[in-house]
């Protein structure tokens, strides 16, 4: 086998041609024709007759091509696969494949152009590591405070006849228009809208303040600077609000009723386990705050020219996660309108960029991930549900779910390891101030 291995149009980018003698794949293809010419349950052909004897030129002009296309294929991808083994090369994605040369008696002949994953010399950064580490803790009045969240998401409705106030429930129908033109996703109908949720863009639920049942208002205000839709950044627009019902809320009380709404026996229970669930976030929480800015550091540090196929493979899978978030069923998922890559494309390279860097780090480290500690954080993660054991199981037997987990663990041990050799300083903030600030910064369409 001969392999010219060439840089191609860019910094990942390799052009690689495979030269392979193809006795083997001749020899192959005449075997597999004789095995059908004369098994007497061969194909059925047109003016040979069922159960007898093929002659073996018939037998090559009926099967010859599609025998050896396969025979072909199955050696492209040996070659192809050894050529990366030998030459040390981790591909980024599949490769583009063409065939040069491909005749029987011949030599084959193909060219690979793909990406590879680029290496890195040295992770920089690691004496600049310096953090700050958040201690916070549960305290009664969250408690109280989340508690009083809970009563709020199970609210009852009724409509009134006075001015909108705010936390009061709205149902509007909205058409937005930037220089007289509707633009696309501006519009919709029956949207529930409570006032104070910052559900919207800024200026759009204190314009809806004082409204009645029956009002049409246009509210003129602009996105924010950051807004994620690019074409939409900053822009002067006008909305046209239909008010179809104003409603206020009544909230249930903190009793036994309230208990059973979440399947818990007393009302001591239902804290003791929404305790748990604070604490356990807050946990994750404080956690990914460090590893955050440790992470940020090594990107800051460390420049890694994105290889295509990878970042198109982690915005699409950041696309779903967006899409499992939202909690729609399949047939509401499919009614979506498409989602503008644009919003996913820097998030997606600093993850991509982080996977090669943290790669790196693993190999000089030689870190494998803590299989107790795996386990711990699988129980962890499954104990939010209602048959945490059951969860536990199709954890484990799903292998994609397990190597999650496995990278979260193997990064915790990583930044561990970072900053031990770093600077540390302590900073106490409350539950909420915590969650806030971890809160994905996504807003939602109209926002």
């Amino acid at each position: 086998m001969k392999v010219d291995l060439q840089n191609g149009a860019h910094s990942n980018q390799r052009i690689m041609t495979i030269e392979v003698e193809t006795k083997n794949v001749d020899r192959d293809m005449i075997l597999e024709l004789q095995k059908i010419a004369t098994n007497p349950n061969h194909p059925h052909i047109d003016g040979f007759q069922d159960g007898k004897p093929l002659p073996i030129k018939v037998a090559q002009q009926h099967f010859g091509e599609s025998i050896r296309q396969d025979l072909i294929a199955k050696t492209m991808q040996r070659s192809f696969e050894t050529a990366i083994k030998d030459n040390q090369l981790r591909p980024a994605g599949l490769p583009h494949v063409e065939i040069i040369q491909d005749k029987m008696g011949q030599n084959l002949v193909f060219k690979t152009v793909f990406d590879v994953i680029p290496s890195i010399d040295k992770v920089n950064g690691l004496d600049k590591i310096k953090v700050e580490r958040i201690v916070s803790k549960v305290t009664d009045s969250d408690l109280g405070q989340m508690l009083e969240t809970m009563r709020k998401q199970h609210a009852t409705w009724t409509a009134v006849d006075r001015e909108a106030r705010n936390e009061d429930r709205l149902t509007i129908d909205f058409e937005g228009f930037i220089n007289g033109e509707k633009f696309d996703n501006g519009s919709a109908n029956d949207v529930p809208l409570v006032l104070g949720s910052n559900f919207m863009i800024p200026g759009f639920e204190t314009g809806l303040l004082g409204v009645k049942a029956g009002e049409e208002k246009v509210l003129s205000i602009s996105f924010p600077e950051a807004y994620h839709v690019a074409e939409l950044s900053g822009k002067p627009v006008e909305f046209k609000v239909t008010v179809k019902e104003v409603a206020e809320a009544s909230l249930p009380e903190i009793d036994q009723a309230f208990a059973e709404k979440f399947n818990v026996t007393s009302i001591d229970k239902l804290k003791s386990e929404v305790l748990s669930n604070m604490e356990r976030e807050l946990e994750f929480a404080l956690k990914d705050k460090v590893k955050n800015q440790v992470m940020n550091i090594l990107i800051e540090n460390n420049k890694v020219d994105v290889p295509a196929p990878l970042l198109s493979q982690e915005v699409e899978r950041l696309k779903q996660q967006a899409i499992a978030r939202m909690g729609l069923t399949p047939e509401q998922t499919k009614q979506l309108p498409p989602m503008p890559e644009e919003i996913f494309i820097e998030q997606a390279q600093k993850r991509v960029a982080l996977g090669i860097i943290l790669s790196r780090l693993v190999e000089d480290f030689d870190v494998k991930p803590d299989q107790e500690r795996v386990k711990q954080t699988v129980v962890k993660l499954s104990s939010v549900y209602e048959d945490p054991d059951s969860v536990v199981d199709y954890y484990y037997q799903n292998p994609e779910q397990m190597l999650e987990v496995e990278q979260s663990v193997l990064e915790e041990q990583l930044v561990e390891k970072l900053i031990a050799q770093g600077e540390v300083t302590e900073k106490e903030i409350s539950f909420f101030d915590v969650i806030k600030s971890m809160a994905p910064n996504m807003p939602n369409m109209g926002n």
